[in-house]
C-alpha cells in the first residue's frame, strides 16, 4: 500500500474515475502519458473488510483506492465492484472536505430525494465517506482525505 498524507485543508472537487477491473492498467498508462505522481495506491486486499461486502478471490488484487496528481490536479481512481456501472457512467464528482461534520452536512442536503449508496461512515482510507446520486442523477462521493 502506498499512501502519502494528503490532508484536505479546504473544500475541493476531485474527479473520480471508476473502472471495471482495469484501474491498475489505467494508472500505469496515465502515469506514462502525463508523468503523473502516484499519491495513493490500495488494493481491496489491503482494506479493512468492514468497508465493503464480499468479493471474490480474483477481486482482491483490484484497486480499492488510488490517487494520481496530474500537474496541479488530483484524480481518484478505483475498480468499481459495487455499482457495476455501464461504460460511460464512470466519472463521479468527489468532493474533498475538511471534516466528517462537513461531509454529513453536505450529504444531508444533497442526498435528499436521491439514491444513497453509502451513508457517511469511516473507511480504510477516509475518516468519513458517503456516496449517493442526487435528485438530478449526479453521482457524488463526499470524503475527508
Amino acid at each position: 500500500m502506498t499512501y502519502l498524507n494528503v490532508k484536505t485543508k479546504q473544500t475541493e472537487i476531485v474527479p473520480l474515475l471508476q473502472f471495471q477491473n482495469q484501474c491498475e492498467e489505467a494508472i500505469r498508462l496515465y502515469q506514462e502519458a502525463f508523468d503523473a505522481e502516484l499519491l495513493a495506491f490500495m488494493r481491496f486486499s489491503e482494506a479493512d473488510p468492514k468497508d465493503f461486502s464480499d468479493f471474490s478471490e480474483g477481486e482482491k488484487n483490484l484497486i480499492y483506492h488510488a490517487q494520481l496528481k496530474i500537474g496541479n490536479q488530483r484524480i481518484i481512481m478505483c475498480d468499481n465492484l459495487f455499482n457495476k456501472l455501464p461504460v460511460g457512467n464512470s466519472i463521479y464528482l468527489c468532493l474533498m472536505l475538511p471534516s466528517a461534520d462537513d461531509v454529513k452536512k453536505v450529504f444531508d442536503i444533497l442526498s435528499k430525494d436521491g439514491m444513497i449508496y453509502t451513508a457517511p461512515a469511516p473507511t480504510t482510507y477516509s475518516e468519513c465517506l458517503a456516496s449517493f446520486t442526487d435528485k438530478f442523477g449526479m453521482y457524488w462521493d463526499l470524503m475527508v482525505d
